[in-house]
């Protein structure tokens, strides 16, 4: 006698989101199988859709550099993503954001600069054409364009583009942004220029989005980031928490709200490596550093280390989060 449906239902909901290849075989027995791997519950069941994988960038004069000009995706688990293989162009597409499951691709030393929104989980892939241009360097983040929605599998639907350029003034920066029109492909007009002092630049972490407002983060001095603004900072071998608090009159803040010392809590004892924030989870207390060749994931609740893989000259890692739907 086969299962009732809500018996399958209690099985499939215990089977790990973290590894999609469960799900691709379980949805291939028949359609009742598939009707119910594919149902809006297991992702309630689950909240947050889980890391299948994160993207690098790397530094100049890096071997991977030279290597092609096509995305680079590492999977945690058995999903591979879907990488177009056909004729990617002169470009050489970087990751500049990933975000509701879909990455932002970019190719800066391109002018005007190139952008592609590639969705891992179909392979589907959209350029966009840039927006007039704002500034000398650049900086964007891609978002779900629907109101209201839980982006736990939203990664086909409509998106938009947060695009920050910063342009060189006499003795100041103007620091503009607009946003893509889903659908269109046209450009919001640039919103009022931030003001700054000269020389700031760019940083290499992705931006954050945290409560319908989208951080990015610049500093003035390469090798100097005692003072960054962020929820985490790595300095030596201790981490500097920060939380962001509204006064009586809706104005945010950022306080710095925990000073940890990593010296107790390494996987490895050699004190002497710098470590270096390359990357978040967001929505999650987990961060990545990196420390000698080896890149780690950091839980900030229990400050436990997981070892993920070595490093070449790696500049930046972006989390790649996503239901798998059959």
């Amino acid at each position: 006698m086969p299962l009732p449906d809500e018996l399958l239902e209690e099985v499939f909901f215990r089977l790990p989101p973290d590894e999609p290849e469960h799900l691709a075989r379980a949805s291939l027995v028949s359609k009742v199988w598939l009707a119910l791997l594919s149902d809006p519950r297991f992702r309630d069941f689950h909240g947050a859709p889980p890391v299948l994988g994160f993207l690098c960038s790397w530094r100049p004069n890096s071997v991977h550099e030279v290597e092609d000009n096509i995305p680079h995706f590492f999977p945690t688990t058995k999903f591979p993503g879907r990488i177009p293989d056909d004729d990617w162009g002169y470009f050489r597409y970087a990751a500049w954001d990933c975000r509701h499951g879909r990455v932002l691709l970019g190719d800066m030393d391109y002018e005007p600069v190139a952008l592609v929104v590639w969705d891992p989980m179909t392979g589907c892939r959209r350029e966009l054409d840039p927006p007039d241009q704002l500034g000398t360097s650049y900086g964007a983040a891609v978002l779900c364009a629907v109101a209201g929605c839980d982006h736990r599998a939203c990664h086909a639907g409509p998106f938009k583009v947060v695009f920050i350029a910063v342009d060189r003034m006499e003795d100041e920066r103007l620091v503009r942004a607009c946003v893509s029109l889903p659908g269109a492909g046209d450009w919001s007009k640039p919103c009022s220029g931030l003001h700054l002092e000269p020389i700031p630049l760019w940083d290499e972490m992705a931006p954050v989005f945290v409560e319908d407002a989208v951080y990015i983060k610049l500093m003035y001095k390469e090798d100097d980031l005692n003072n960054s603004l962020g929820f985490a900072h790595v300095h030596k071998v201790t981490l500097h928490l920060w939380s962001r608090q509204g006064d009586s009159d809706g104005i945010g803040s950022w306080t710095q709200r925990t000073v940890i010392d990593l010296n107790n809590h390494l996987p490895i004892q050699n004190p002497n490596k710098r470590f270096r924030l390359i990357g978040s989870v967001e929505g999650n207390d987990i961060i990545f550093v990196t420390m000698g060749l080896d890149i780690y994931e950091i839980s900030l609740k229990t400050l436990r280390w997981k070892k993920l893989q070595k490093r070449e000259k790696l500049c930046g890692l972006i989390s790649y989060m996503s239901f798998y739907n059959p």
